[in-house]
């Protein structure tokens, strides 16, 4: 895949997942499905989530639980695949 490729999907990847076209949702399929890009695939999903968070209606501690386990889940992944945490840039 080249990089040009890849600088095409920047919109799609900043989009909210309701707002992606049929194509811009083949686009990043296409881009998730090589092993090159395991590492956005697994950003963009996590970021996904977060959004996800905010836009439910959760009480402030329901939230609270929900970016708890959010953050345990992306530390988890980090032996794995290391993400960047909010807290790792102090």
């Amino acid at each position: 895949m080249t990089a040009n490729r890849l600088k095409k999907a920047k919109w799609a990847l900043l989009k909210n997942k309701e707002s992606l076209s049929d194509a811009e949702k083949e686009k990043l399929e296409q881009i998730f499905q090589c092993k090159e890009f395991e590492l956005l695939k697994l950003a963009y999903e996590a970021k996904n989530k977060f959004r996800d968070i905010f836009q439910s209606q959760l009480t402030m501690q329901d939230a609270e639980i929900k970016l708890e386990q959010w953050g345990q889940r992306r530390r988890a992944s980090k032996s794995k695949t290391p993400i960047p945490l909010f807290e790792d840039h102090q």
